[in-house]
């Protein structure tokens, strides 16, 4: 027996075949299609796809041979990936190579033997489509050529393997950026607008309270769109679930121009509202998408404006019904047909021209085009060189047969500084943020309550086996020991089981459901309002059974 010299690029080869994370996989139905063919078309009771790692031979898919692997100095295969063309040994008994090979002697009793390399498109052979016979015997031309094109396939079932896996993986980077992004944006923001609640609270002067009025306002509707852009890019086009409720489309527009106005004045521009009459002030649909495709609209025009942005709002009935009018009208540099033509397309380059700015094409307004596909409605866009850029939005009123107005229901809160004599417990408050921490004492204190404080989730569980806790709201992300592990501690620890109420910056369902699962019975997204803190504790009076999640 001759074992086989090793390749001259068997480092590159071997990083090839690990690159692929294709070893030790559990059997896939196209492999094992192909060596079924390669079997039947040579007429062989054996066929493999053999992968030749280090030390061994592996097969991926295996017609007529229990085994999972051989050593490599034993492998036949380890000869044939030292060649371009297919490998054939007509009788073993015969080729001093193997005349003494225990593949030869002993089981599988290995007499024939034909492998085509399994070339990659760097040209390195990670392995061989191999048949096996227990007698002597030849194959025909046909037979070869047959093998090898099978060979192809299953390097193209590898390499589509391959791309697949990467394709998941940017998915799954995907989604942990956007977790990322949520967290980072949300948790300033709840700064802001929890801060400012508190303010009000405490403002006489009707002026001031009306400025922090429009501050808590303007985050409040920030947050939803962040929330709500988020999301629409984790959905497939037609795939975003749109709520059904009465809203003012007027106030909508003043309060997109309202936020964006303060943001025009700094760059010495203006943003006007002429929303026409023909409006009605309400209307049934899903605001938080409707000011998400406002507020991309206008900030595009924004930033690209040369003065002025207008957004117009008109209604005029069709033989479609009656249908509202959105324009969004800027004064900027405009852009060619070609950039229209591709100005919807998610991450498209626009065309550049020395004499025109460049112009966003990002997936602000392929989010647009998204809602309004949703919406059944449509968006388009005008311009001219030198003139400006107008989007036009055409809505319908109502959708479809859902004319009737649901509203979301409404549940009155009631403010009781004496809470925790009614509500009497200890409470412990998980939060790295010194922020956060401030927010939230400072409102449980409203309700008279002294809440003890933790940084991270190993001090959570420490606390929570010494303090005998009734509730614990708990951070997700926490140094240390995130939230969810702190949980599990706790949970796993033989103590009186609080209530443990999640709080994060993270809005995905995802999020929720990883909360839970961990052994979380509740969920409070950022920003944290004293109306969620109360309905949490309230909960804890609750039975188990509903103590499955908390209403936000």
């Amino acid at each position: 027996m001759i074992p086989a010299r090793l390749p001259a690029s068997e480092g590159r080869r071997l990083n090839t075949l690990v690159r692929y994370e294709i070893l030790d996989t559990s059997p896939e139905q196209a492999f094992d299609d192909i060596t079924m063919l390669a079997s039947q078309v040579c007429e062989t009771p054996i066929a493999l796809v053999s992968l030749v790692d280090k030390h061994r031979q592996w097969f991926k898919s295996r017609a007529g041979l229990e085994a999972t692997d051989t050593h490599r100095d034993l492998s036949f295969c380890g000869h044939a990936i030292l060649q371009d063309e297919i490998f054939v040994v007509e009788d073993a008994l015969k080729d001093s190579r193997f005349i003494n090979n225990p593949l030869v002697l002993d089981h599988p009793n290995i007499r024939f033997y034909a492998g085509a390399p399994l070339k990659t498109p760097a040209g390195e052979n990670i392995g061989t489509l191999c048949v096996i016979d227990t007698i002597p015997r030849k194959l025909t031309e046909a037979q070869k050529n047959s093998l090898v094109a099978l060979s192809r396939q299953v390097i193209a079932q590898i390499e589509l393997r391959f791309a697949l896996q990467n394709a998941n993986l940017k998915v799954r980077s995907k989604a942990l950026f956007l977790a990322d992004i949520s967290h980072e944006i949300r948790t300033p923001m709840n700064a802001i607008s929890s801060c400012t609640n508190l303010l009000i609270d405490q403002i006489e002067d009707q002026e001031q309270r009306k400025m922090l009025g429009l501050i808590s306002n303007a985050s409040k509707g920030l947050i939803s769109m962040i929330d709500e852009t988020l999301n629409v890019t984790e959905q497939d086009l037609y795939d975003v679930e749109l709520k059904k409720i009465s809203f003012d489309p007027r106030e909508l527009v003043k309060e997109i121009v309202d936020i964006l106005g303060a943001h025009a004045l700094d760059m010495d521009r203006y943003i006007y509202n002429d929303t026409k009459e023909s409006v009605p002030d309400s209307i049934v649909g899903d605001p938080i998408r409707a000011r998400q495709l406002l507020y991309n609209l206008a900030g595009n025009a924004l930033k690209f404006c040369s003065r002025t942005v207008t957004v117009s709002l008109d209604a005029k009935q069709t033989s479609h019904g009656e249908r509202l009018l959105i324009t969004v009208k800027d004064d900027g540099a405009g852009m060619t047909q070609q950039n229209q033509n591709k100005i919807f397309q998610q991450f498209a380059q626009a065309e550049k021209n020395n004499d025109v700015p460049e112009i966003a094409t990002g997936p602000g307004l392929s989010i647009c085009k998204t809602l309004c596909n949703a919406m059944k409605g449509s968006i388009s866009v005008s311009s001219t060189l030198g003139v400006g850029t107008t989007f036009s939005v055409e809505l319908p009123l109502c959708h479809g047969q859902d004319t009737a107005v649901t509203e979301e229901p409404r549940v009155v809160f009631e403010f009781d500084s004496k809470m925790s004599e009614n509500h009497p417990m200890r409470i412990l408050i998980a939060e790295d943020s010194e922020v956060n921490q401030f927010i939230i004492s400072t409102m449980l204190g409203k309700l008279g309550y002294a809440a003890d404080m933790v940084a991270d989730g190993r001090e959570a569980v420490v606390a929570s086996r010494a303090g005998d806790y009734d509730l614990i709201f708990m951070d997700i992300r926490m140094p240390n020991m995130n939230g969810k592990e702190a949980t599990q501690k706790i949970r796993q620890a033989a103590i009186r089981q609080p209530t443990i109420v999640a709080l994060t910056a993270n809005a995905f369902d995802a999020d929720k459901s990883q909360a839970l699962s961990a052994g979380m019975d509740g969920f409070i997204t950022k920003p944290i309002s004293l109306e969620r803190l109360v309905n949490a504790i309230k909960s804890v009076d609750n039975s188990a059974a509903n103590l499955q999640r908390i209403a936000e």
